[in-house]
Order: structure tokens, then C-alpha cells, then sequence
């Protein structure tokens, strides 16, 4: 029987890029309770089951991560092509040193912070899981700290100021056409 309690969330940007995070908590959460915690986050909408910011209950923000998920799985894919002898021989190592390129290429991406952006998570999914925790606290620790929290709507991540200089830096670079007259 699970012992523990996921909750997956997601920043999505306008322009529907999206990142996603799993954290596992100890502990699970009566039905009732589960409530209680969604009822004190943002109110969600469509099919979201509620909206946070993470920033303000000791999770880490998204806006700056959006391709650490595709690397960490393009390195995983290598790493085992490399070190499987049946696999190795049918990689192209051309093929490889392509990943391995694009996996660069899209560490070098510095993160922006475009006018559109905001501060919300969508919480995807509140649930019982027999994962190991990745978070310290128990479920019950983390709904106490998100039933007290004020949903500040002018938070910024720690990191926004550097986001919000890169932004600034790609407009300088940025070539614009003049408007037609």
C-alpha cells in the first residue's frame, strides 16, 4: 500500500512551453484533506486541479528549467546506448554526436523572461505513490505551510532578475524590421 504522496506540477509560459516536476512527500492525505489542500491553493482552471507558487511554500520555480528534462533524457539515452555492446554497434556515431550537439546546444539556452510570463504553477496531479520522498517534509508539513501562505501575486523567482537581463540582451540582439508605411 503507498505510503507517500506525489504532487506533479507544471509552469507553462505563453507560448504553451512547459516544464514539468515531481516532488514526493511522506505520508498521504485522507480524501478530505486533499481537499482542504487544493481549496487553499489558486484556483485552477479547465482541467487544472488548482494553481501555486511554488517559490512560496520551499519548491523550486520552473520558469528558468524548461530544458533540463530533454537533456537529462538525451544523456540518459547516450550513456546507455554507450555502455550496451548490441546497442553501441548499431549507433551511428554520427548519430550520438548529434545528440550530444543538440543536448549543448540546448544547455547553452539562456532562460528568458518574456513580458507574458507569470509566476503560477499548474498543479497536475495530487496522489498516493510508494516512490521514495524527494522532499523532507511530509505532506501533512507541506498543507500546513500552503494553508497559511499569502498567494503573493507580485513574487518573482530568485532567479528573475538574470532572466529579465537576458531578455533585455536578446532584444539588443534582436533584429528588427522597420513597420511598413
Amino acid at each position: 500500500m503507498p505510503e507517500n504522496t506525489k504532487l506533479t506540477y507544471m509552469y507553462r509560459d505563453a507560448s504553451n512551453n512547459k516544464s514539468m516536476r515531481q516532488v514526493v512527500f511522506s505520508g498521504r492525505l485522507a480524501a478530505d484533506h486533499k481537499q482542504s489542500l487544493i481549496a487553499s491553493m489558486i484556483p485552477g482552471e479547465n482541467d487544472e486541479v488548482a494553481n501555486f507558487i511554488p517559490g512560496l511554500v520551499g519548491l523550486p520555480d520552473l520558469q528558468d528549467k524548461f530544458y533540463d528534462q530533454q537533456i537529462t533524457l538525451i544523456n540518459a539515452m547516450m550513456e546507455h546506448a554507450s555502455k550496451d555492446p548490441v546497442k553501441r554497434s548499431d549507433v551511428d556515431h554520427k548519430i550520438l554526436g548529434d545528440f550530444q550537439a543538440l543536448a549543448d546546444d540546448m544547455a547553452a539556452v539562456k532562460p528568458i523572461w518574456w513580458p507574458d510570463d507569470t509566476t503560477g504553477h499548474e498543479i497536475l496531479e495530487i496522489a498516493d505513490t510508494e516512490r521514495e520522498t524527494t522532499d523532507a517534509r511530509s505532506i501533512q508539513a507541506f498543507a500546513a505551510v500552503v494553508a497559511v501562505v499569502d498567494w503573493d501575486q507580485d513574487y518573482l523567482p530568485p532567479f528573475h532578475a538574470e532572466m529579465l537581463e537576458n531578455y533585455i540582451e536578446y532584444l539588443k540582439n534582436e533584429e528588427f524590421d522597420p513597420p511598413a508605411p
